[in-house]
């Protein structure tokens, strides 16, 4: 089971899931298409976690596209380029790329396009675009948005990619959680719990958003430490909610089965490829609002 990071809201609103993160940071769903493609499409939706008045940036780096000597497309003068290209030492180039970026040894980008839609509006962020290799789109959403990205580039002709990113309003009502997971591992020393690093996904939340309490989920009781590391480790039984861990969203968190409730269950054996009477997997939810200054 791999660590995980996912946004809930109640049974009555839709569930967003985690890129992961990789959102979403980040906190985001995410798909990937990448057959025959062979690059991985570099783009951020930030924060994934925003409050009221909060700005989020859709950002896109496709500088690492395949290179070729036969992209280079020869000119003499700017005029000769597309419109966001320029003419240097006999290339164009995009305006976005220093020159030392145009062209290397391996030849020049090649053509592409991007094309990123917000919904529900359906708008469209950027519109098949072929110049700008770096760019960056800046909103101020009112409500949870999601982007879809797609695109691909030639030659050669490579299948389309598609990839999409969610950034997620935290309102109290309905309530925004988000759900650390703890899987049990033989990773390390020996066998345990993994840690979960919520500050190692990137700036994945506004500086208003503030954890208001913490809900154990994982149908027994718990210790668990995080956000500030002199704080805890926090008792926590099945279902209950506290408020010992509040602050900033953020920081290392850890969590394990006390001593006594381990005690009774079959040691674990880690081997090769497998442990032997695991421990359960443990998670929590962070249950988030916005708090100005």
């Amino acid at each position: 089971m791999k660590i995980g990071l996912g946004i809930r809201r109640n049974k009555h609103h839709w569930a967003l899931k985690t890129v992961f993160l990789m959102l979403f940071f980040a906190v985001s769903g995410c798909t990937l298409d990448r057959s025959g493609l062979g690059v991985d499409l570099d783009w951020s939706v930030e924060p994934a976690l925003f409050c009221p008045g909060d700005q989020v940036t859709v950002s896109w780096n496709l500088a690492d596209l395949p290179r070729s000597l036969d992209t280079c497309e020869s000119c003499s003068s700017s005029d000769m380029c597309m419109v966001g290209q320029y003419c240097l030492d006999g290339t164009c180039c995009p305006e976005s790329l220093p020159g030392s970026q145009c062209r290397t040894s391996e030849g020049c980008l090649a053509d592409f396009s991007l094309t990123i839609t917000m919904s529900p509006d359906d708008m469209v962020l950027v519109d098949n675009e072929q110049a700008e290799v770096v760019g960056e789109r800046v909103l101020s959403p009112t409500e949870t948005v999601t982007f879809d990205v797609s695109g691909g580039y030639h030659p050669p002709l490579r299948a389309f990619l598609t990839d999409t990113k969610t950034a997620t309003l935290v309102t109290a009502v309905p309530e925004t959680n988000v759900m650390l997971s703890f899987p049990f591992t033989c990773a390390g020393s020996g066998p345990g719990w993994a840690n979960y690093d919520i500050d190692s996904l990137g700036p994945t939340s506004s500086e208003f958003v503030r954890i208001v309490g913490v809900r154990n989920t994982s149908g027994r009781r718990l210790e668990l430490s995080g956000g500030d590391p002199l704080r805890g480790p926090v008792t926590i039984m099945p279902g209950e909610v506290v408020t010992d861990l509040n602050g900033k969203f953020g920081g290392r968190w850890s969590a394990a089965m006390p001593v006594l409730d381990r005690s009774i269950l079959p040691p674990p054996v880690c081997e090769p490829t497998n442990i032997r009477n695991p421990w359960p997997d443990l998670q929590v939810e962070l249950i988030l609002e916005c708090h100005a200054g």
